[in-house]
């Protein structure tokens, strides 16, 4: 499992495409878009701000949406 703030979370969403990481756990996933998280394969935790520019509410909800069409990906959305 990999713990990531910020912007280097776009190297465990990439991780996570790869499958070399088992859980993600991603807080304030910024410079994240929808087309980054479409390809993830393993659970994935977002933990969010209810206040955030960089990853808004709005945008941390797609991308839960988009994780829980696939069966293999569980994913959690704190915010």
């Amino acid at each position: 499992m990999i713990l990531i703030c910020g912007s280097p979370a776009k190297v465990v969403v990439e991780l996570s495409k790869q499958e070399l990481v088992q859980a993600a756990i991603l807080l304030h996933p910024s410079f994240i878009t929808v087309n980054n998280i479409k390809g993830g394969k393993v659970p994935i935790a977002i933990l969010g701000a209810e206040i955030d520019r960089l990853s808004p509410p709005a945008l941390l909800k797609q991308f839960e949406e988009i994780l829980a069409s696939k069966p293999e990906v569980k994913p959690l959305l704190l915010l």
